[in-house]
Formats: structure tokens, C-alpha cells, sequence
């Protein structure tokens, strides 16, 4: 059974592009974008929905077209701003496997997928080793964590991208030392039963992820406001919700492209 947060951790997952820029100018042109994204951010934390997140930072914004001051002089700090807020919040607490399976699923399916391809030439079994168990192990342990603990997470990503990057990195390196470190063999399967379950896992995960992401795509609850900011343009909010489009779908089909890559290049460069 999830956690009892995870269905909060993915409503905001699937509310908050990679940016809020786009966002703070057409609601606010005026406020400074780091400022906006600070201040989103944060009520986005607090669960406000997404028309009270944007109907706040349009009153904000005409304040500082109206008295030429800049958000931070006005408000002060973005992030004791929106705490100051009494504004209405809404706690989601459905517990969900939606954001939890893909993320196990694809990458498995993706090392048995490509680490079984070439085996379909030479006849040999695949070997399931103790470095794709422990890479399975990490893989869960993480997203748990994550979804356990998002928040302090996406805080620290927020104040620390550099330093978010490099561990991101580390864990990649983590789990590619573990695969090819730990050699033990737990079990060896014929290749193209392999190679089958990592299809299978790859397709399932993919699937599962992008009726996942359509059913949520009614709960985005994006930031809006009850009237259009000033200046805001028509072909600004169409570009905005194809770009989320993008962002929302790429990545669950960045697993399955990466393993027709790599499938492909083995068997046509090293066949």
C-alpha cells in the first residue's frame, strides 16, 4: 500500500511544469519571474489550487504595475508571502500505484530489453544477476523515498540545482556500478525469454504511465486566474499548453524510444 501522500505528490507532479515562468508571464508580467516562481512553488506546497495560486499573483502583479514597485519590496519574501495567505487549501489524500510502478517497470524492461537483444544471435541464455536485483532494489527503494519525502525534495531541487544534478548523476553511476559490479548469477533464462519480459515490462510501464497521465489530465488544476492579466495573448497560453503537452508525454516515452535506440544499434553496428 503507497503512502497516503502519494496521490498529493502526484497531483503536484502533474501540476508544476519544469517552470513557472511561462506561467508568472502571463499572469504577471510585471513581477519578477524568480520572484513568481518562488511564490507558486510554495502554494503549490501548501495545496492551494491552481485559480487561487493565480487570481493571488494577478493581484499581486497589479499592484506593482499600479505602484511601480517590484513584488519584493511590496511583499517581501515570496516564500513568507504565500505562508501569510489565508487562502483555502485542498489536501488530496487517495492513495495511488499510478507514479509509483512505471518508474520500477521501465527501467528494468529496458536492461533486460537491450541486455538480451544480442543473445538472440548467439543462442546463449541470459544470466539474471545480483547487480539487476540490486539495481530492482535501489530503483524502489528511491521512488518510495521520493514520493515519501517530495517536498523537502523539490525544495532542495528548487534552491540547489547544481548540487541536484550531481546527485542525480551519482545515483545513475549507483546503479550502473551495482549492474556491472555485482556479477553473481541468481538465474539464467533463455534470451528470447528474456528479452520477451523486457518488452512486456517496457510496454506495460509505458502504458501504464500514459493512461495514468490522461486520466489526470482533467486534475492538473493548472494556475490560472478568474480574468485574463492584462496582455495576455492567445497564441502565449496555446504555445504554453503545447509545451506542456510535450512535457507531460515525454518523458513516459523516453524508456521505450532510448531501448529501440540501443536494440537497434547492436543489432545493426555490432551484428
Amino acid at each position: 500500500m503507497t503512502h497516503p501522500t502519494s496521490q498529493r505528490t502526484d497531483r503536484r507532479v502533474r501540476s508544476w511544469p519544469l517552470t513557472m515562468a511561462p506561467v508568472s508571464a502571463q499572469l504577471a508580467p510585471e513581477v519578477d519571474p524568480r520572484w513568481a516562481e518562488d511564490f507558486i512553488l510554495e502554494l503549490r506546497m501548501l495545496d492551494v489550487p491552481g485559480r487561487a495560486i493565480g487570481d493571488a499573483l494577478v493581484e499581486v502583479g497589479s499592484h506593482c504595475a499600479e505602484s511601480g514597485e517590484t513584488a519584493q519590496d511590496a511583499f517581501g519574501d515570496p516564500v513568507a508571502y504565500a505562508r501569510s495567505l489565508d487562502l483555502p487549501n485542498v489536501p488530496f489524500t487517495r492513495a495511488d500505484l499510478g507514479p509509483i510502478l512505471p518508474w520500477v517497470l521501465q527501467p528494468i524492461g529496458l536492461l533486460l530489453a537491450v541486455g538480451s537483444a544480442s543473445t538472440l544471435r548467439t543462442g546463449e541464455p541470459v544470466e539474471i544477476t545480483t547487480g539487476l536485483l540490486a539495481v530492482a532494489t535501489v530503483l524502489v527503494v528511491a521512488v518510495v523515498a521520493l514520493l515519501r519525502w517530495f517536498t523537502p525534495f523539490v525544495r532542495f531541487v528548487v534552491r540547489r540545482p547544481v548540487v541536484t544534478w550531481a546527485v542525480l548523476m551519482a545515483h545513475f553511476a549507483l546503479l550502473v556500478v551495482l549492474f556491472l559490479v555485482l556479477r553473481g548469477v541468481v538465474a539464467t533464462v533463455p534470451g528470447s525469454l528474456a528479452l520477451g519480459t523486457g518488452v512486456l515490462l517496457l510496454a506495460v510501464g509505458t502504458v501504464w504511465e500514459l493512461v495514468h497521465l490522461r486520466s489526470e489530465a482533467g486534475d492538473d488544476d493548472p494556475v490560472t486566474a478568474t480574468v485574463d492579466a492584462p496582455g495576455a495573448r492567445a497564441d502565449e497560453r496555446r504555445r504554453t499548453r503545447w509545451g506542456m503537452t510535450a512535457l507531460r508525454y515525454g518523458g513516459a516515452l523516453i524508456a521505450p524510444i532510448a531501448a529501440v535506440v540501443l536494440v537497434a544499434v547492436d543489432v545493426l553496428l555490432l551484428g
